[in-house]
């Protein structure tokens, strides 16, 4: 569960980082829908993150989607650790493909 839940964030990371890169591409925030499709993806990481893997101890019902997807339940500390993993990750990712596209097309 803790592999698969931090793989969703770090995919979705890296398309928004790989999209650094003038002259040779627009910026994210030119295309509409990969936008928005981007941001989707990490709201659903968000919400299987946080209710999802919870299991019966979110909000005092169990997911049927944690059910199918075969979640096993995380305690609370666990998802706010990987929360801010993920968020390291985002800001290491973007922060070194900007710096590397910065030094590469000088």
């Amino acid at each position: 569960t803790v592999l698969w839940l931090v793989a969703n964030f770090q995919y979705t990371f890296v398309c928004e980082a790989f999209n650094i890169g003038r002259p040779f591409r627009l910026p994210v925030r030119s295309n509409l829908a990969f936008t928005l499709v981007l941001r989707g993806l990490v709201c659903m990481c968000i919400y299987l993150l946080f209710v999802v893997s919870g299991g019966s101890h979110s909000f005092g019902f169990k997911s049927w989607l944690g059910t199918y997807l075969q979640m096993s339940y995380l305690p609370v500390n666990l998802r706010l650790q990987i929360a801010g993993l993920a968020f390291l990750n985002f800001i290491v990712t973007y922060g070194g493909e900007s710096l590397m596209v910065a030094y590469f097309l000088r």
